[in-house]
């Protein structure tokens, strides 16, 4: 028996995220508040979602980007020779750093490929891309604030260390 490498990490890593994701985003009311959208736009189902995962695909690209060029920052302040890792802005920056990996993970499974080539019967599979809407759609919401309180955090460090 062959082990599918990508869909048994997508396994493991949905098992430990999506009760988080639930947790800070309810599933319901993102599930309502995609049909009161797609009602919005006068839009059938099928063009709702992929209009909808596009969205949300380009979304999640373009904060892959800024996540890894805020880590980056992140990384750069820490190895600063002025910075101690001990002092309340060091602190702040790792856990900075610590939040833009979480959120850069994130991210990257807002993206994962949904599968066609999975044997899927047509409302089953339909079933599974409603679901996978909701999830992205709650991910983004997560990372999208996070990145906001994220940067507050960067910028907060590095006044610290300027009044210091």
């Amino acid at each position: 028996m062959k082990i599918n490498l990508p869909e048994f990490i997508y396994k493991i890593l949905d098992f430990i995220l999506i009760p988080f994701v639930n947790l800070l985003v309810p599933y319901e009311r993102i599930s309502r508040r995609l049909q009161n959208e797609q009602l919005y736009f006068e839009k059938d189902w099928r063009e709702y979602s992929a209009f909808t995962l596009s969205t949300l695909h380009e979304r999640a690209s373009t904060m892959v980007g800024h996540l890894s060029l805020m880590l980056g920052v992140c990384l750069f302040i820490l190895q600063s020779s002025e910075l101690e890792n001990k002092s309340p802005e060091g602190v702040i920056v790792t856990i900075d750093a610590i939040i833009y990996i979480s959120l850069v993970i994130l991210s990257v499974r807002a993206l994962r490929s949904f599968g066609l080539d999975r044997d899927r019967d047509l409302k089953e599979y339909e079933e599974h891309i409603r679901s996978e809407l909701i999830v992205r759609y709650s991910i983004m919401q997560i990372v999208n604030s996070l990145t906001i309180v994220a940067t507050i955090f960067i910028v907060i460090a590095l006044l610290i260390h300027v009044w210091k």
